[in-house]
């Protein structure tokens, strides 16, 4: 996202002595002590971030774009895959991005976002900073959702972890049904590992 040391443009300037440091740091993106346009984007972006801001849904920002979310039981079962990777598609374009979704059928991963993902409060942020935003389906970790990245998604050395620190017993691995993750659109600009 940043670039590695090697790959970013750095620059050394010398000040003479005398040098006026309010005027010199604020050419340098440091900051006086007078307020910017700089300064308040970013405040506004760290209001917005530790949700003092204002806040939008997924829902909202769809439907602001045009995008149908139609309910999921109105969608016929040769329609919900087509509808599905539009909301996929228009989510990217967001910066929204999924992971652990092969688990799910399409139309369960729809229903997933209709009823409870593209409802959930995001901050509004400033252009200047544009977040983006990595939604594991199983990311509120309850019980199940556990349960289900141990059967699915777990690795053997996560799931020998998982087993030394459990009270239960681990679930048999089974491969996930659906082949979905690796062609969902990564915040690298390509698709998913």
């Amino acid at each position: 996202m940043f670039g590695s040391a090697s790959e970013r443009d750095f620059q050394y300037k010398e000040f003479p002595p005398g040098t006026d440091w309010s005027n010199a740091c604020h050419g340098m993106g440091m900051r006086s002590n007078e307020p910017s346009e700089d300064s308040e984007a970013m405040e506004a972006y760290m209001d917005a971030v530790e949700g003092n801001g204002p806040q939008t849904t997924l829902c909202a920002l769809l439907e602001n774009a045009n995008v149908a979310l139609p309910a999921p039981d109105t969608i016929s079962d040769s329609d919900i895959t087509e509808v599905l990777w539009k909301v996929i598609q228009a989510m990217a374009e967001l910066g929204a991005y999924l992971s652990s979704t092969d688990h799910l059928s399409d139309r369960e991963l729809y229903v997933v976002l209709w009823n409870d993902i593209l409802r959930q409060e995001y901050p509004i942020v400033p252009e200047q900073f544009p977040l983006v935003s990595v939604i594991d389906v199983l990311g509120k970790w309850t019980d199940e959702d556990i349960e289900t990245w141990l059967t699915y998604y777990a690795d053997e050395d996560a799931r020998r972890r998982a087993s030394e620190y459990g009270t239960r017993a681990l679930p048999d691995h089974v491969d996930p049904p659906y082949q979905r993750d690796h062609l969902l659109p990564s915040c690298s600009g390509g698709q998913s590992a």
